[in-house]
């Protein structure tokens, strides 16, 4: 819908890793940890929040004048950040922006290198050094970073983050640091962030929970093949097929796919219900869903 400028509440949100400072974040501790290898650091230096204490653009020039060097198109430099200014050794622009890019990521690259660490530590300096790679000429990292609704529920993220770790912190033993980027990754898979503004008034995507307790002039039912509504059954080499078929609170969302969708959404009275379904998804002719 976004083609058409159509901005609609979809109930299930979008997920906070894929936002913009989520993957912002996430490029960084994967560039840290991985030694600043020439496909991270392009990645990460692409960015949009990425600007060290530079003019943005000037910044994505000179990300742009690296990737046009010889060097990332040969072997690998030495690992880090010196390794890609011994390769660029004549270029004093470069140089000068690798620089103010390793004065910005100092703390965390050396916390980065130690054998193991405490994870507040860990994402104590990852947070710094993101708001010190965000700060442009202009504006302070804190102001670009944590800005808008996505910023704002990453923040929160962090905050509930760093106050668990100051609580329950010495239950954990110190980790390697080379293991951070997939632990923040998986701590926030399971986060979304919801827009509260800017959606269009009267278009909503909704869930199954959702669409049951609303009302709705015109109710569009879609997806209705088998495997999609009702989703497939996945094999459980823990859950034996006998145990599986007894009642459990665990599995509701598949008992409730399975219901008619008659009576899962809610239409109105003389209002109007559309059932939709894709006549061959992925190139191949589907079933129609039982339900």
């Amino acid at each position: 819908m976004e083609r058409w400028d159509i901005a609609i509440d979809d109930s299930a949100g979008r997920p906070l890793m894929l936002t913009e400072p989520g993957a912002f974040l996430r490029l960084l501790a994967e560039a840290v940890a991985d030694g600043f290898p020439p496909h991270a650091t392009l990645a990460l230096c692409k960015h949009p929040l990425a600007a060290a204490g530079l003019d943005p653009i000037r910044f994505r020039a000179l990300t742009r004048r690296l990737e046009t060097k010889e060097i990332l198109r040969g072997p690998r430099p030495a690992p880090g950040l010196g390794g890609l200014r011994a390769a660029c050794a004549g270029d004093a622009r470069l140089i000068g922006w690798l620089d103010a890019l390793e004065s910005a990521l100092a703390p965390f690259i050396t916390l980065m290198a130690a054998e193991s660490a405490p994870l507040a530590d860990l994402l104590r300096a990852h947070m710094e050094a993101a708001e010190a790679l965000a700060a442009d000429h202009a504006n302070p990292g804190p102001a670009r970073l944590w800005r808008g609704e996505a910023g704002e529920a990453l923040a929160r993220f962090a905050g509930d983050l760093a106050e668990a770790l100051a609580t329950i912190g010495a239950m954990f033993t110190p980790l390697p640091p080379r293991f951070y980027p997939a632990l923040f990754d998986e701590l926030l898979s399971g986060r979304v962030v919801r827009p509260h503004w800017g959606r269009h008034p009267r278009l909503f995507i909704w869930g199954p929970m959702e669409a049951r307790l609303q009302h709705a002039d015109v109710m569009i039912l879609a997806g209705l093949n088998e495997g999609t509504w009702p989703g497939k059954a996945e094999a459980d080499p823990v859950d034996e097929p006998a145990h599986a078929q007894r009642p459990s609170g665990c599995r509701r969302p598949s008992g409730a796919s399975a219901s008619p969708p008659t009576i899962s959404p809610r239409p109105s009275p003389r209002r109007a219900c559309c059932c939709r379904r894709s006549s061959r998804p992925e190139g191949a002719p589907p079933c129609p869903s039982p339900c």
